[in-house]
């Protein structure tokens, strides 16, 4: 066990050290479209730090893993989903199939 089980935990889950912002928004702020959510983190409501890199073969924005862990452990994450918001079971989930 590490000091970093979320960087631990997105590590193993995507494999790489870096993964595409869309990914980003579709797993973790999905209730947001792109240009909103890029919008937040522009304006510095959502701190997350997006860079530009090179993801199968095409240069696109991508955050690394070690940022996105503290953004999930962070303030601005309890804000966007308050305790409780998931704690219901979601039967119609198929996003880990």
């Amino acid at each position: 066990m590490t000091d970093f089980p979320t960087l631990e935990f997105l590590t193993k889950k995507y494999g790489s050290v870096c993964i595409p912002l869309d990914i980003v928004r579709r797993h973790y702020a999905s209730h947001w479209g792109m240009p909103q959510f890029l919008r937040k983190i522009r304006e510095g409501k959502i701190t997350l730090r997006v860079v530009k890199g090179d993801w199968g073969g095409q240069t696109q924005r991508v955050v690394y893993l070690h940022d996105l862990a503290q953004w999930i452990d962070g303030a601005d994450w309890k804000t966007i989903y308050p305790p409780g918001w998931n704690d219901t079971t979601n039967d119609n989930d198929r996003s880990s199939g």
